[in-house]
């Protein structure tokens, strides 16, 4: 796991109630990019994420396993 800073996504994770957590991922990489801390980690789940944004604040991006495409 990234660290106890670390946001999760999987836009494909079954639990309705999200949190961020491992356990209860953000279905967005929006949603991930709002809940974590400037200088934290937010770690995606392999998939095409189609989503556009503008990061605004200071983060790393982790795809532990596979490939992540976010936007068109």
């Amino acid at each position: 796991f990234p660290g106890a800073n670390a946001i999760y996504v999987d836009k494909g994770h079954p639990v309705a109630l999200e949190d961020g957590t491992v356990f209860r991922p953000y279905n967005t990489v929006a949603e991930g990019i709002t809940a974590v801390s400037s200088g934290g980690i937010l770690s995606i789940v392999t998939g095409s994420y189609d989503e556009t944004m503008a990061i605004s604040k200071a983060m790393t991006l982790v795809a532990p396993v596979g490939i992540v495409t976010i936007g068109q």
